[in-house]
């Protein structure tokens, strides 16, 4: 279950903030707090997802964040604030998200959506039997699945794996986390894309992709529908 911490020194911000996150479909341990050193001072586990106010006393929100992010690397933190003049502070702590008060509940659904999709995304674990062995992969570290004669080939960050299957039904498993197909024999992490041209997507370990011809519209339509969303 996912852990998420709300942390505001206006109580009725932290009510508020706490009510549209359980009006979600899905369930979470909601942990809230009303400064920075009692968030500091109380964490027993692992936390998730962080809204935390900037302007408070003693500790601050910049400060609080740099002190979880030491200690939980991948927390996400979406800032909520009335003061918009903090926003370049936050790209210190690699913010998720800023929220300008008052936060709207269409607005706040929205974020908090992202934020649940990205996580979601980060911690997916795609699993497949390599070499009469089952091989977990971080979804953010594969490239590609392609193929390779009859097999199927996973290009990883820490190497490829061979393994049998359908890119059909691959596409199936991978395509909610942001992969699209690029080619008949060809599956691609949009996240892990650093350029393109007419031909190719080229990644980021500078590998390539082929585009098909056929296909081509298609693809780059999802990608940058794809694009749009991250820039929001």
């Amino acid at each position: 279950m996912l852990t998420i911490y709300i942390c505001d020194d206006e109580p009725q911000v932290v009510e508020q903030v706490e009510k549209f996150i359980e009006q979600s479909d899905k369930s979470f341990n909601i942990v809230t707090f009303n400064s920075g050193e009692e968030l500091l001072e109380n964490i027993q586990e692992e936390v998730h997802i962080v809204f935390l106010d900037i302007q408070m006393k003693k500790i601050n929100g910049i400060d609080t964040a740099k002190s979880l992010k030491e200690r939980f690397p991948n927390v996400m933190i979406l800032f909520i604030s009335s003061y918009f003049q903090f926003i370049s502070e936050t790209f210190e702590v690699n913010a998720f998200q800023f929220l300008l008060k008052p936060v709207t509940e269409n607005r706040f659904k929205k974020e908090f959506q992202r934020a649940l999709d990205s996580y979601y995304r980060n911690h997916y674990k795609y699993r497949i039997k390599s070499k009469e062995k089952f091989v977990l992969i971080d979804i953010k570290d594969l490239f590609s699945v392609e193929t390779a004669g009859r097999l199927l080939v996973a290009r990883t960050a820490k190497g490829d794996f061979e393994f049998s299957g359908k890119i059909k039904n691959e596409l199936s498993k991978l395509e909610p986390y942001n992969f699209v197909k690029t080619h008949q024999s060809c599956i691609v992490n949009m996240t892990l894309i650093d350029d393109y041209t007419k031909t190719d997507f080229i990644l980021k370990n500078g590998g390539k992709v082929p585009i098909s011809r056929q296909m081509r519209d298609e693809v780059m339509g999802k990608f940058v529908t794809y694009i749009a969303e991250i820039t929001v």
